[in-house]
């Protein structure tokens, strides 16, 4: 069972497209970046991303050139550039 946001989801004006900055969840930290790529498998959508920034709480990380990741774990976000 889905819910409304995700039945609606291509129309709500949230698609991500190449070069779309996003957050995403993975490796057990956030990723800020960059959409480079898009695929499917048998899961579902993936995307690759090139990370800018890297956070995990209290601890330093190290960050790999590309991720991979599912479309439950990216979010759009809006930058700001002052």
């Amino acid at each position: 069972m889905s819910t409304l946001f995700e039945t609606y989801y291509d129309s709500l004006g949230h698609e991500l497209l190449m070069g779309s900055p996003v957050m995403a969840k993975t490796c057990g930290y956030l990723i800020y970046g960059h959409v480079v790529d898009m695929s499917m498998d048998s899961k579902g959508e993936k995307y690759t991303i090139i990370p800018d920034i890297g956070y995990k709480s209290n601890s330093e990380i190290k960050l790999k050139k590309n991720y991979k990741v599912g479309w439950k774990n990216i979010y759009l976000i809006k930058v700001n550039k002052k």
